[in-house]
């Protein structure tokens, strides 16, 4: 993909755009969601960038994969390692006689590398999430399906979170009418709902899996259609990790023909995390945005490595911090072409 060069506004505190104050109430202290004071840093792929402002929240950890099919950018707690294509950041990708892995091409559409499978197809388990102790995920991913996953009979999952290999005890399956787990309780539980994406277009998909605080939340295109508040993780200290991502359903045969594609799949340990989108406010943004890879993260400052996927950079964009808990800033910093005053040396060039 070739670009031209733009500028990028750092604008002045007159001109900087805040986000909206939102009060949580948790034991008594009031929660503010983050503010973006400022952007440092030669805004080029690739690159580092340093944000920096209020209320971003302190994470435990960073353990990040971002794949984007023809790379993968992995941060294993604060160490970054790029692969030579996507698919080597999973394991367990083999043909079977009932499925087939998502396969890397190029999609003349979007102007890039994207998986793409037809019929039953999937990836499975990121070889950067072993760890024992991962009792929280968060995934984020584009999805376009040929058809509507819906359009006949099955239950049919775009993806599941497993701890034990063999799905014997905690389990968890979104599909496009329900998302069933099995937990600490011993109960197989349904929550229902459908799938409100548009076939034949990407669609912004996200599911949030919190041991903790029993939750597991999933949304598309910044709509919420899961929140279930009463997951138990079966204690057999085996962290969670993606079963399978793409789609399988349960009854083959009226789908053997249906294309899935999809591209920058995300997966953190937090929720936390950092996104720029062409959207200036964050009702509109949260269901469409690109995550970025943090490097480091504090309460006052962010590093994160530029991956502008699918970004028209000719238009302006506008850049969110998510905290911990889900909070954002609601109108997003803005990155523009041609904003008066603009240092010379800030620019952005997408290769």
């Amino acid at each position: 993909m070739q670009y031209k060069l733009l500028n990028i506004r750092q604008f002045p505190y007159s001109c900087i755009l805040v986000g909206m104050i939102f009060s949580f109430f948790n034991v008594g202290l009031a929660h503010a969601a983050p503010e973006i004071q400022g952007v440092e840093g030669q805004l080029r792929s690739g690159q580092e960038i340093t944000v920096k402002g209020t209320g971003f929240s302190e994470v435990s950890s960073l353990s990040i994969v971002k794949d984007s099919a023809d790379k993968a950018l992995v941060n294993d707690h604060g160490r970054l390692e790029l692969t030579e294509t996507g698919l080597s950041a999973w394991h367990n990708n083999e043909h079977t006689q009932w499925s087939t892995p998502l396969a890397p091409i190029v999609d003349k559409s979007d102007s890039g590398t994207v998986y793409k499978g037809v019929g039953r197809s999937y990836n499975q388990y990121l070889g950067s999430f072993p760890n024992n102790s991962t009792r929280s995920l968060f995934v984020s991913w584009d999805y376009k399906p040929s058809h509507h996953p819906a359009h006949s009979a099955g239950s049919n999952k775009f993806i599941r979170i497993w701890d034990q290999y063999s799905g014997q005890e905690t389990r968890i399956s979104w599909t496009q009418m329900h998302m069933i787990y099995s937990d600490a309780t011993g109960e197989t539980k349904p929550t229902w709902g459908g799938w409100p994406g548009t076939p034949g277009e990407w669609n912004q998909m996200e599911v949030w899996v919190d041991s903790d605080s029993g939750r597991i939340t999933a949304s598309v295109n910044g709509r919420i259609v899961h929140d279930v508040n009463d997951f138990s993780k079966v204690p057999n200290g085996i962290g969670l990790n993606i079963r399978i991502i793409g789609f399988d359903p349960s009854v083959g045969d009226p789908y053997r023909e249906m294309e899935t594609m999809l591209d920058n799949i995300y997966v953190s340990t937090e929720k936390a995390r950092i996104v720029i989108s062409a959207d200036e406010e964050w009702e509109n943004a949260k269901g469409n945005n690109t995550v970025q890879v943090p490097l480091e993260w504090s309460s006052t400052e962010i590093t994160f490595k530029l991956d502008p996927e699918r970004l028209d950079v000719e238009k302006p964009h506008y850049l969110y911090v998510i905290d911990k808990d889900g909070s954002a800033n609601s109108i997003g910093y803005r990155l523009c072409a041609a904003c008066p005053g603009a240092p010379p040396s800030s620019s952005i060039v997408v290769e």
